[in-house]
């Protein structure tokens, strides 16, 4: 299942392409539309038996009453960046439709581990931990910017950092290859 961070950022940048549209004439804006976590199966090459769900993809019409996938939003919070550099490969080199492939990769440091899990009952209720209904947001408190977050005392988020990159069709040689700097968010 996709984290709430995961989410968002499919959730942002779905929001900045309908947002965008709208500059478009209408009869463009009626050809292209956002499909997230839909199954696209028309590869080629290597690997035209695949099958891949991405969490974005842009597709437009081409009139024959199909929509073939133009823009796509790879997002990993527990993917390595190998595997999304690997699922943007996968997409311009077999798939001749695709354009453009934005990877976002969400890092944790250190990852979650539950800090009551190691500790004893009387432990916990020594903490005091309210019913879940009255444990509020702003009880947590962060440190930095970005993390880690802490409540009662105890760790329960690491630093979170994520970059995103642009990876499109090199011109010539028709491979996967990065399309300018990573950006670096936090």
């Amino acid at each position: 299942m996709a984290s709430e961070f995961h989410e968002a950022i499919v959730q942002t940048i779905s929001r900045s392409f309908t947002d965008s549209r709208q500059d478009l004439s209408v009869p463009t804006q009626a050809r292209i539309a956002t499909r997230a976590n839909s199954s696209f199966n028309d590869f080629e090459g290597r690997y035209g038996k695949s099958r891949k769900v991405p969490d974005l993809a842009i597709v437009w019409n081409n009139g024959s009453f199909e929509y073939e996938p133009k823009f796509i939003l790879e997002v990993g919070f527990t993917e390595t960046y190998n595997e999304l550099v690997k699922d943007a490969r996968l997409w311009l080199e077999d798939h001749s439709d695709v354009s453009a492939v934005i990877v976002v990769k969400l890092d944790e440091t250190p990852s979650f581990q539950c800090p009551s899990n190691s500790m004893e009952d009387a432990e916990i209720e020594a903490i005091g931990f309210p019913v879940a209904c009255a444990i509020l947001s702003r009880n947590f408190k962060l440190q930095g910017s970005n993390g880690p977050v802490r409540y009662r005392g105890l760790q329960w988020t690491g630093r979170l950092t994520a970059f995103l990159e642009v990876w499109r069709r090199h011109p010539v040689s028709g491979l996967a290859a990065r399309s300018g700097n990573r950006v670096v968010g936090y």
